[in-house]
């Protein structure tokens, strides 16, 4: 025991053929030293994978801020404002505004049917593969065909899928043509206060080769473009009651706000309160777009 106590952990109690009591008090002693350093060695492997956790996950952090736009572009026409709030767990969510040669603007938001580093990954090849599909070909359902079959090279050995609405913006017209690839549908709130859904029958990306279904939609003065991902409408509170497609469709119908950052900071608040502290299972995130 003084050696022990002087950190010789390694030794143990050796029995004596006249050691009667002292013997099996000194195999209780070798019994709880093998227990306390089987403890100590569990221990240290919990604290190296909890690290090596944190350290994933900040990775996955990095990686899924990347895919956000760092600057805006300016169309003088469109006041644009994006909202996120990540989860602690890592998940594949973006939003991208991508401009084109022809002076058309690239909107989309998508969101990675899987979490962890390999969603953020997924989703970041996505939004290359969607940019240069934009690039490269003049009309919105050729764009999405061609991003999708480069994603199905990535997943065809996987079950992994993509959810997006995917636009492309003419300032010439104020107008945007649509498509949504089985994502939660935009909203327009037009100027004079309805609000309509602007969805599409398409099926999710990544799976088989899609005929995507475009839609046209013109755009008035003040009328607000809302997009988002499903962390917004399944956000909920301590009793597990969904925030859900009500709530959000009843707050863009009474925000007569005319500012699209405004339009996004009390969403976001509105949410927040909702939750009420219950723990955050997505990440939140949401563009405003209003045609002035």
């Amino acid at each position: 025991m003084q050696r022990i106590a002087e950190g010789a952990t390694h030794v143990r109690f050796k029995p004596d053929p006249m050691g009667f009591e002292i013997n099996a008090i000194g195999e209780q002693l070798n019994q709880m030293l093998d227990a306390l350093i089987a403890h100590q060695q569990e221990a240290e492997k919990e604290r190296i994978a909890r690290e090596r956790l944190a350290q994933e996950l900040k990775i996955g952090h990095e990686i899924q801020a990347s895919m956000f736009p760092i600057h805006f572009p300016k169309y003088p026409t469109l006041d644009i404002a994006p909202g996120y709030l990540p989860a602690r767990e890592v998940s594949g969510d973006f939003y991208d505004l991508f401009p084109l040669d022809d002076s058309r603007l690239l909107i989309a938001i998508a969101d990675a049917a899987d979490k962890g580093i390999s969603a953020c990954l997924y989703s970041l090849s996505f939004r290359s593969m969607l940019r240069t599909a934009a690039a490269t070909n003049g009309d919105l359902a050729s764009i999405v065909k061609t991003a999708n079959t480069l994603l199905m090279c990535d997943t065809a050995e996987s079950s992994f899928f993509i959810t997006a609405w995917i636009a492309l913006y003419d300032p010439k017209t104020k107008s945007v043509q649509y498509c949504s690839q089985g994502h939660p549908p935009a909203y327009l709130r037009t100027a004079g206060g309805s609000l309509e859904p602007l969805s599409t029958s398409g099926m999710a990306l990544g799976i088989e080769e899609v005929e995507p279904e475009i839609q046209l939609r013109a755009l008035q003065e003040n009328d607000l473009l809302f997009l988002y991902t499903d962390g917004v409408i399944e956000a909920h509170d301590s009793d597990r009651q969904l925030f859900g497609k009500a709530r959000l469709e009843e707050y863009l119908e009474r925000s007569k706000i005319a500012s699209s950052q405004k339009v996004v900071d009390q969403l976001m608040e509105e949410v927040h309160l909702f939750c009420n502290g219950a723990p955050q299972a997505d990440d939140l995130t949401l563009l405003s777009i209003i045609q002035k």
